[in-house]
């Protein structure tokens, strides 16, 4: 190895892609970017796509996702089967990666889970490039509660100290939003734009803008993207 191979930086990219569709970013691109296991369903597919000319190696790894403290928490779990779990893609090639459940058991409330697509830096790189960003994309995967929900989930919101709103989900299925906004009288400001999930009966804090107050009483609306929008009043701890 050269000097100059020795001092290349690598500089991690973690994205994580929170709607459904496909997605591009660097020398991966993924297809769906989200995925949903019904009742009775046991596996689904991702196609990871190299778009670059240079071969690469991926490393799949599924992870068990939760909220605590208003937080994400994702760690390694084998709830989930990927195949194959290290996929090499030859310029401008593809690869089908196949997630199964490892013991399908029944449940009230939807499990949520994480898988990780993450670039393995080569082992020779290419100096001429300079620095070399490296990858790692996270895709949720959801797995539906076997009985159909009887009451419409809500949400409930509470203000988490100077400049944050927590968020909670009452119900067994998580809920996805796009824009969070106050719409009391005369008020129509846009608190939060980007895709945030709270999961089933756990809480979400969200950062809102600075100098924004918000208090107990007010009314908030949540945008889901056309679909499955939701209001809710501040509640007071």
């Amino acid at each position: 190895m050269t000097p100059r191979a020795a001092r290349l930086p690598w500089v991690a990219l973690a994205v994580s892609f929170l709607a459904s569709g496909a997605a591009q970013c660097g020398s991966l691109s993924l297809t769906p970017v989200r995925a949903e296991l019904k009742p009775g369903q046991r596996t689904t597919n991702f196609e990871l796509k190299n778009p670059t000319d240079q071969a690469i190696v991926v490393q799949a790894e599924p992870r068990k996702w939760s909220q605590d403290g208003g937080r994400d928490n994702v760690v390694a779990d084998n709830g989930l089967i990927v195949a194959p779990p290290v996929i090499k893609l030859p310029p401008q090639g593809r690869q089908v990666v196949r997630v199964a459940l490892r013991n399908p058991q029944s449940a009230t409330v939807e499990q949520s889970y994480r898988v990780s697509f993450r670039e393995v830096p080569p082992e020779t790189p290419d100096v001429s490039t300079g620095v070399r960003t490296i990858v790692e994309l996270s895709v949720p995967v959801f797995v539906a509660p076997d009985k159909p929900i009887s009451d419409p989930p809500s949400l409930s919101c509470h203000v988490a100290g100077s400049g944050a709103l927590d968020i909670t989900r009452n119900g067994p299925v998580h809920y996805r939003f796009t824009r969070l906004r106050s719409v009391g009288s005369g008020d129509q400001r846009v608190l939060h734009e980007g895709q945030v999930y709270v999961l089933a009966g756990a809480s979400r804090r969200v950062n809102l803008p600075s100098n924004t107050t918000i208090r107990a009483g007010d009314t908030l609306a949540f945008d889901a993207g056309g679909r499955d929008a939701q209001t809710c009043t501040v509640a007071s701890r």
